[in-house]
């Protein structure tokens, strides 16, 4: 996969994650990265910010090998219609889509590998918690790469089927909630105490 074409669909803060961290982990060779969107603003933005590629033509996706859905479900059912059938059969698909399983992505990337991941929102300050798991079909090299790609944001943890993802990733957003809890707690605390 060192050579390998990564497509993120997408222009959100996920996105903005991945291209800072893994441009370092590859050396910052730009030439790897092509994001996909809509957005031809945030297109032009993130190729300034980030030199890197864009577009929002689905057919200059075909060469990736490797495809991460980085959007929100809503904007995931918009979009990935209109770029399904552009990717390449033996390309790797990676999602971050909340509530999209492993048996929807399959239906919609028959012959691709196909992987859902989920992050801690720690990743900011490479804490985070990054669970994956792969669909029945799976890249000889999947493993390595989600590896390359995420390990600069944290722990990273192979689930070994959907049901222990899905239960990780309810810990996830517990963890998340009680920590937004607590700091809000301690902030109306110090207010109240005059600090």
């Amino acid at each position: 996969m060192n050579n390998s074409k990564i497509a993120i669909i997408g222009d959100g803060v996920f996105t903005e994650f991945v291209l800072s961290t893994s441009l370092k982990q590859v050396d910052s060779n730009t030439s790897k990265f092509i994001v996909f969107s809509e957005n031809q603003n945030r297109l032009n933005e993130l190729r300034e910010s980030h030199n890197i590629n864009t577009t929002s033509d689905p057919k200059n996706l075909a060469d990736a090998s490797v495809v991460l859905l980085a959007l929100q479900s809503r904007d995931a059912e918009k979009i990935v219609p209109k770029i399904k059938n552009e990717i390449s059969s033996s390309a790797m698909v990676m999602s971050v889509v909340d509530h999209w399983k492993i048996s929807r992505l399959e239906e919609i990337f028959p012959t691709q590998a196909v992987i859902r991941v989920e992050v801690t929102p720690a990743i900011i300050n490479a804490d985070g918690v990054i669970t994956y798991v792969t669909g029945s079909k799976q890249a000889v090299d999947s493993d390595i790469f989600i590896q390359m790609i995420f390990s600069r944001l944290g722990k990273v943890f192979r689930a070994e089927s959907e049901e222990e993802f899905e239960r990780i990733g309810n810990v996830f957003l517990a963890a998340t909630v009680a920590s937004n809890q607590v700091i809000k707690s301690m902030i109306r605390g110090a207010i109240n105490a005059g600090l």
